[in-house]
C-alpha cells in the first residue's frame, strides 16, 4: 500500500440527508469553556471493509449483503443512533455574545454513496491527504457532520467522516461510531453520551473580579481570538500513517517516549 495509486475517479451516486427517527424538540446547546477554545475546523476519519463474503455474513442479524444493502443498513441505523447524538445532527450558530453554540434542531447528516474505480489493495493508506482525503472524504460539511460510503472497485467498501471538531473529540464522536455499529449489528448501545454542561458552562467574570491580574493570565478576551478559515488552515496540514512493527524498537516504551516529546 506504501506505493498504492493516488489517481483514480469517485463517482457520486446519490445525496441524502438523514435525520433522526424521533425529532428532537428545538434548543440551543452551549459549549463548554474548553470547547470554546477550538476554533472551526473539521476532522477526518475513515474506515475500510473488505468485500463481505458468506463466510464473514453468517451472523443473522447481518445476514448476506450487497452494497446497496449495506448502505440502505447504515442509513437506518443512523437515523436511530441519532436520536441518542443528536447534537451531532444539528448545526453551529452564535449566541448574542458571540459565542458558538449547538442548534438542535434535527437538521440532520449529510450522507454521500459514492463508487471509486479503484480497489482497496490499491489505495496508498500512508499517504492518506492525497490518496482518501480528496475523494472518500465528504468535501463539503453542512452542519456537524458528514458522511461517505464508497464502493470500491473490488467490492470493498470506505466509510468516510468528517465533522465539526467543536462539536465533538475523538474519544466522543469514536462513542458515537461504537453505538452506530451496535445499532446496525441489532445490538443494544453499551456507552450514552451526557449533555449536562452545568458544570462546564461558560462563566462570565463579574468586573469586580476582573482587575485581578491573574485573569490576565488566565484568560484571552473573545476579541483578541483570531480568526481561522478551516479551509485555508488545512491546506498546511500533511496527513500520514505509518507502520512499526514492535519487533523492531529494541525498548518500545523509551522509544514511544522520545517520539511523544519530540
Amino acid at each position: 500500500m506504501a506505493s498504492g495509486s493516488n489517481k483514480y475517479e469517485v463517482k457520486i451516486r446519490s445525496v441524502d440527508t438523514v435525520i433522526p427517527v424521533v425529532l428532537v424538540q428545538g434548543h440551543r446547546l452551549p459549549q463548554s469553556n474548553f470547547d470554546l477554545l477550538v476554533p472551526p475546523g473539521y476532522s477526518g476519519i475513515y474506515f475500510c471493509f473488505h468485500k463481505p463474503t458468506p463466510r464473514t455474513c453468517k451472523d443473522a442479524s447481518v445476514g448476506f449483503t450487497t452494497f446497496p444493502t449495506m448502505v440502505a443498513a447504515l442509513k437506518a441505523a443512523l437515523s436511530k443512533v441519532l436520536v441518542i447524538y443528536y447534537p451531532l445532527a444539528g448545526e453551529f450558530v452564535t449566541n448574542s455574545v458571540g459565542e458558538a453554540e449547538i442548534l438542535c434542531n434535527s437538521r440532520g447528516v449529510d450522507l454521500i454513496e459514492a463508487y471509486a474505480d479503484v480497489e482497496l489493495r490499491e489505495l496508498n493508506l500512508y499517504n492518506p491527504s492525497v490518496s482518501v482525503e480528496a475523494k472518500l472524504l465528504p468535501e463539503k460539511v453542512n452542519g456537524i457532520l458528514s458522511i461517505q460510503v464508497t464502493e470500491l472497485r473490488c467490492g470493498a467498501m470506505v466509510v468516510g467522516c468528517a465533522f465539526d471538531h467543536r462539536a465533538t473529540d475523538a474519544y466522543s464522536f469514536f462513542m458515537f461510531m461504537s453505538a452506530w455499529a451496535d445499532i446496525s449489528r441489532n445490538m443494544p448501545i453499551t456507552q450514552i453520551p451526557s449533555y449536562c454542561r452545568s458544570l462546564l458552562s461558560p462563566r462570565i467574570i463579574s468586573p469586580s473580579n476582573s482587575s485581578d491580574p491573574i485573569f490576565d493570565q488566565i484568560f484571552t478576551p473573545l476579541s483578541f481570538l483570531p480568526s481561522v478559515n478551516p479551509k485555508t488552515s488545512l491546506e498546511y496540514l500533511v496527513n500520514h500513517i505509518y507502520y512499526i512493527s514492535l519487533l523492531t524498537l529494541p525498548d518500545s516504551k523509551n522509544y514511544l517516549a522520545i517520539v511523544i516529546a519530540s
